[in-house]
């Protein structure tokens, strides 16, 4: 999973597919620059990364009175199992708000539009439902939506950035999924890399 695939990385790098010598550490550069990446576009959700498609349990915190419309964290929305709006986390209490009778949605957005108003209150709303884009190198399934190109050639851009200036004074050790890989941290996404994630901010 990541927003590029090693076979793209390898073949700007001009690797071999039979030269398996550096595809540990390639493939810990692709998931380290695809979560700064996903950090970069404000697309996190307690503290994971959510620009790939994932499942979601969502609560949602509606601060004001009469609001209208809120944002999914993960999308574009593949499918919604439930939404239920509940006073003081008592969701299993309460029934499943019906889609097109209570609330619209947007999915290329992750926009949910109440017919009439949100109940206000601290995570007053829970969204169960799948969305992200489809990880690269992945068919997208029905309702799926494939990565956009820029972000995934942003993605391939980094990790060779990484991978070829590694070990330079200035960078620093951080686990990625389990392993040690050195990085410099969000801060050392390239400009352009920066730009094409600040397009894909989350709403809201």
């Amino acid at each position: 999973m990541g927003l590029c695939t090693l076979a793209q990385v390898k073949t700007q790098l001009a690797i071999a597919t039979a030269d398996t010598e550096r595809d540990t550490l390639l493939t810990q550069f692709i998931a380290g620059v695809s979560a700064a990446m996903a950090r970069a576009a404000g697309r996190i959700w307690a503290g994971a990364p959510c620009l790939e498609k994932t499942s979601m349990v969502e609560l949602i915190t509606v601060p004001e009175r009469h609001t209208e419309i809120l944002w999914l964290a993960a999308r574009p929305v593949v499918s919604v199992t439930e939404i239920k709006e509940a006073v003081f986390g008592t969701f299993d209490d309460m029934e499943a708000l019906v889609e097109d009778e209570d609330y619209e949605l947007d999915a290329a957005t992750g926009a949910l539009y109440r017919i009439g108003f949100w109940l206000t209150g601290r995570k007053a709303v829970r969204a169960t439902y799948v969305g992200g884009y489809t990880a690269a190198g992945t068919t997208p399934g029905t309702g799926e939506t494939a990565l956009p190109a820029d972000v995934v050639n942003a993605a391939v851009r980094q990790v060779i950035h990484e991978f070829n200036i590694r070990g330079t004074p200035g960078y620093q050790a951080e686990s990625v999924q389990g392993s040690s890989v050195s990085r410099s941290g969000d801060d050392s996404l390239l400009p352009g890399v920066r730009q094409v994630m600040e397009s894909y901010r989350r709403l809201g």
